[in-house]
C-alpha cells in the first residue's frame, strides 16, 4: 500500500538571492520542519496550513490522491518550484533551524544539500561516468582522482558499478530503465546531499527494478533523510518508516507506517487506503 508523509506544500512567488545561511554545519540535525505552511497558484490555493516534522535519516512516505499537492510538496522542499509564475508561499520550512524562505539564503545550496529524484529518469545525455561526475565538476571539484574515487564509491553505493564497469565512459541513454533510475540517484549522492527528495521513483519501472530501488532506499536511509511520494500504497507500507496522508493540501494524519495502515484514526484515511474512497 501507499504511505504519504504529510510534510510539506510549498512554493515560491520568486527566487530570493542571497549570500546564503550556514547550511554546512554537521552538528546539527537535518531534520526538516513545517510551520503553518500554505501554497497558493494564482487565486488557487493548493496547500492548507501545514505543520510536521520530517524525522532524521528515516524514509517518509507522502501518500493521497492525484491533485492533492503530493509532488508540489516535494518540489518546495528544494525550492525547485521557484521558477512557477503567480506562486506564494506562507509559512516557513525550517532546514537545519533556518528558514529555507529566508532573504539571505543561498538556493542554490539548499539543492546541493537536499538532492532530488524525478518520476521519470533523466539521464544527461553524456556517459554514465559523465552523469555522476557532472554535479562534482560544476561545485568546483577539479581533482581528476578525485572525481574518479566518488564516481566509482557512488556507482557502488547504487548498486550499479558492477553493472557498468566495463561501459563506464558508454552513453547513459544506453541503460535500461531502472538502470537510469539508479544512476540519477547516483548523480544526486554524488555530491553529499544531506536528504534525497523522491518523486514517484518508481512508476516507470517494472517490478524487478522497483525492487531495487526499494533496496537502494532502505540502505539509503542509513545516512540520508529520504522523502518519498507515491501512488503506490504497498511500496509505502513496504519502504517507508513513517506515512503521511494527503487531501486536497491539507495533512490529514502523519505517522507511524504500520499503525497508519493497520489502525488509522481518521475516517478518511481509512477509506483511502482501503480503497473505499471518493
Amino acid at each position: 500500500m501507499q504511505a504519504v508523509n504529510p510534510i510539506i506544500e510549498v512554493s515560491y512567488s520568486q527566487p530570493r538571492p542571497g549570500s546564503g545561511q550556514d547550511l554546512n554545519t554537521k552538528q546539527m540535525n537535518n531534520n526538516i520542519t513545517i510551520k503553518n505552511l500554505s501554497l497558493m497558484y494564482g487565486k488557487k490555493q493548493v496547500l492548507k496550513n501545514i505543520n510536521q516534522e520530517i524525522e532524521e535519516k528515516k524514509i517518509t512516505a507522502i501518500i493521497g490522491p492525484s491533485g492533492c499537492g503530493k509532488s508540489t510538496l516535494l518540489r518546495c522542499i528544494n525550492r525547485m518550484n521557484e521558477l512557477i509564475p503567480e506562486t506564494k508561499v506562507e509559512g516557513e520550512i525550517l532546514f537545519h533551524k533556518k528558514n529555507i524562505y529566508a532573504a539571505d539564503t543561498d538556493v542554490t545550496e539548499i539543492r546541493r544539500k537536499i538532492g532530488m529524484v524525478f518520476q521519470k529518469p533523466n539521464p544527461f545525455p553524456k556517459s554514465i561516468f559523465d552523469n555522476v561526475a557532472y554535479g562534482l565538476r560544476i561545485n568546483g571539484t577539479k581533482d581528476k582522482r578525485k572525481i574518479s574515487e566518488t564516481v566509482e564509491a557512488t556507482l557502488q553505493d547504487c548498486g550499479l558499478l558492477k553493472e557498468v564497469k566495463d561501459r563506464i565512459h558508454s552513453p547513459a541513454m544506453e541503460l535500461s530503465g531502472g538502470q537510469q533510475q539508479r544512476l540519477c540517484i547516483a548523480r544526486a549522492l554524488a555530491i553529499e546531499p544531506e536528504i534525497i527528495l523522491m518523486d514517484e521513483p518508481c512508476s516507470a519501472l517494472d517490478p524487478s527494478s522497483t525492487f531495487k530501488i526499494e533496496e537502494l532506499m532502505m540502505k539509503l536511509k542509513k545516512r540520508y533523510t529520504v522523502i518519498i511520494v507515491t501512488h503506490n500504497m504497498q511500496q509505502a507500507a513496504r519502504a517507508s518508516d513513517i506515512t503521511g496522508f494527503l487531501y486536497m493540501g491539507k495533512l490529514i494524519e502523519y505517522g507511524d507506517t504500520n499503525t497508519l495502515f493497520t489502525n488509522p484514526k481518521e475516517k478518511l484515511t481509512e477509506d483511502y487506503i482501503s480503497g473505499n474512497f471518493g
